[in-house]
């Protein structure tokens, strides 16, 4: 995904240093942005409040019609 590694460090200072309160409810397993993102975004804002969804991936479950 080359416009993640384009836009990374402009993405990750906008995460890093914004005053807009932010808090987290993380399914950790979403196969792309699941545990190992969570590590790091509790390094990173750890006075965010994180709520981690153990048993959630990335979509809710759909349903057919």
């Amino acid at each position: 995904m080359p416009e993640r590694a384009e836009n990374a460090e402009r993405w990750v200072g906008a995460f890093e240093e914004t005053d807009v309160p932010l808090a987290f409810a993380w399914g950790m397993l979403d196969p792309v942005s699941g545990a190992h993102m969570a590590e790091r975004i509790r390094e990173r804002r750890p006075d965010a409040p994180f709520t981690a969804l153990d048993d959630v991936g990335h979509w809710p479950p759909l349903r057919g019609a």
